[in-house]
């Protein structure tokens, strides 16, 4: 059976979530406050027949497939802070995670929030462009990577190539043949 989050798992909570087999008791309000998707799904008529809706009780809990426990404490933790004005979260994966999800689901400031955290960490540059292109981050800093990778002394390797897929590593051989 599904055992309760120790640390989101709210007394006073009013929207039971249960992902893999973890269950979270969380605040409606949050959701739809952050969130056109579940602002949108929280709209939606429910309970018709005397039936409790979705998440009211943790025998028939909202249940979120296709994404593990980890990565949604790690959203929590951007929407339910421990600390105020200190990020639980400090490593590119645990970034990434928050940001997926925030993607996925348009919380859009956390979304921002995401990419902002990101974008001031020490990242390879071929892991900021994948980061980039999977969730359609533009601008310098994704600019800053191409950049990189052109202008460094060594051509790219056949880990990073295949990394980067055929077109973009094309393209950055091109650049720096271009650049010489």
């Amino acid at each position: 059976s599904p055992t309760p989050h120790a640390d989101y798992y709210f007394e006073d909570g009013n929207l039971i979530v249960l992902v893999e087999n973890t269950l979270f008791k969380l605040f409606r309000s949050t959701f739809t406050r952050h969130s056109v998707v579940f602002r949108d799904l929280f709209s939606l008529p429910t309970g018709q027949d005397g039936q409790k809706a979705e998440g009211q009780d943790d025998t028939n809990p909202l249940t979120f497939s296709g994404i593990s426990a980890t990565d949604f404490e790690r959203l929590l933790w951007v929407l339910y802070p421990p600390n105020y004005g200190i990020h639980k979260a400090k490593s590119a994966d645990e970034w990434h995670s928050i940001l997926s999800l925030a993607s996925r689901w348009e919380f859009t400031d956390v979304r921002a929030l995401a990419i902002r955290q990101l974008q001031t960490l020490d990242m390879p540059p071929v892991d900021r462009i994948l980061l980039a292109q999977e969730f359609d981050i533009g601008g310098r800093w994704a600019l800053a990577a191409y950049t990189a990778l052109c202008e460094r002394p060594t051509p790219l390797s056949l880990a990073e190539a295949t990394r980067l897929g055929l077109e973009t590593a094309t393209t950055i051989a091109q650049l720096r043949e271009q650049i010489r």
